[in-house]
């Protein structure tokens, strides 16, 4: 399970903004929508992994975040990366406001707290597909956005091919957004943001 302070009390994240003062940045969408259970960094689901995140916006004066930080740790690297990497992909913010009611850069700060699921959702049985043809080829890309520490934080569909596969797969699945690319890397020394294309050949063929 996922409680965090958008899914299990957007109510007092909601709240604690609007007590702030005027010109803090306010949430543009649904906290809610910012995250979910099918985001749980698979790191720390492989080491049955869970705790609370604390963590600080910063908000420039068109609602883009710009830089995430953490100022309470879960004591897991994993869920720590990972609640700041889907907040830099997915959060949206009205900007702050100064006094004359220009949009300035502002600061907006909560937490999200990770409880390791008892038991998988159940997946929903997909339908079926006609084949065409004894075999099957074709290739298919994704493109990763990977962060300065490694993980990844977008996921999209690239180039593909299909000659004769129905209903072809999406690579997506395989790289989830706040799992981790690999170590961070640096160039000449400087901590390197990356985009990274995966291109992977498929031959399906019928097995009697």
């Amino acid at each position: 399970m996922l409680r965090t302070a958008f899914l299990a009390c957007a109510a007092s994240v909601l709240s604690t903004a609007a007590v702030a003062q005027s010109a803090d940045p306010s949430p543009a969408t649904s906290p809610g929508s910012w995250m979910s259970i099918s985001d749980y960094p698979a790191d720390a689901l492989a080491k049955h992994q869970e705790g609370t995140v604390g963590f600080a916006l910063q908000v420039d004066a068109s609602g883009q975040v710009q830089s995430c930080s953490i100022t309470q740790s879960s004591g897991s690297p994993a869920l720590d990366q990972g609640t700041c990497a889907l907040l830099r992909s997915r959060a949206k913010f009205q900007p702050a406001r100064d006094a004359s009611g220009h949009a300035v850069g502002g600061t907006f700060a909560s937490h999200v707290e990770w409880v390791y699921p008892k038991t998988a959702p159940a997946a929903a049985a997909p339908a079926p597909v006609e084949l065409h043809g004894f075999d099957r080829t074709g290739y298919g890309s994704s493109v990763l956005s990977v962060d300065e520490n490694g993980i990844i934080t977008k996921c999209e569909h690239g180039e593909s091919g299909y000659l004769n596969i129905p209903s072809p797969p999406d690579f997506c699945w395989m790289f989830p957004v706040g799992s981790r690319y690999g170590p961070p890397a640096l160039y000449k020394g400087k901590p390197m943001k990356r985009r990274i294309t995966m291109k992977l050949d498929i031959k399906d063929e019928n097995v009697p």
